[in-house]
C-alpha cells in the first residue's frame, strides 16, 4: 500500500516558529536565545527563501531550515519564548584578542 508522505507546514507572516540559539565568538552582541518567535517577514532572494521575526528582526533564517528542525525544537524549548541575549564582553565582539597571533607578532590588545 502507498503512504503519502507528510506534508510539512508551510509558515506565513503571523505565525510563530521555533529559532534555535545562536551564540557567536566574535560578536557576542548578536546571541540569541533559541524558541518561540513570531514571524513578521517572508522573502525570496537569488532562490533563497528566508525568514524574519519580531523578536530578532535584524537576522534572517533559512525558511527551509527552520522547517527542518521545528520537531526538535519544539522538543528542547517548549513553550519558551526566543530572545535576544546579546554579550557586550569585549573578547566575545572583536576578530583578536591579546595573546592572538596576527601577522606572525602576539598582540597586547583587541582588535575589532
Amino acid at each position: 500500500m502507498y503512504k503519502m508522505k507528510k506534508e510539512k507546514k508551510k509558515f506565513k507572516v503571523g505565525d510563530s516558529i521555533y529559532i534555535p540559539t545562536s551564540l557567536y565568538l566574535s560578536h557576542g552582541e548578536d546571541d540569541f536565545d533559541g524558541g518561540l518567535c513570531k514571524i513578521i517577514e517572508i522573502g525570496e532572494k537569488f532562490g533563497w527563501k528566508w525568514i524574519r521575526v519580531k523578536e530578532n528582526p535584524s537576522s534572517q533564517h533559512s525558511y527551509d531550515y527552520l522547517l527542518e528542525g521545528q520537531e526538535k525544537w519544539k522538543k528542547e524549548y517548549g513553550n519558551r519564548k526566543g530572545k535576544r541575549s546579546p554579550d557586550y564582553s569585549p573578547q566575545f565582539n572583536c576578530w583578536a584578542a591579546p595573546g592572538d597571533i596576527v601577522d606572525g607578532k602576539v598582540i597586547d590588545h583587541y582588535i575589532y
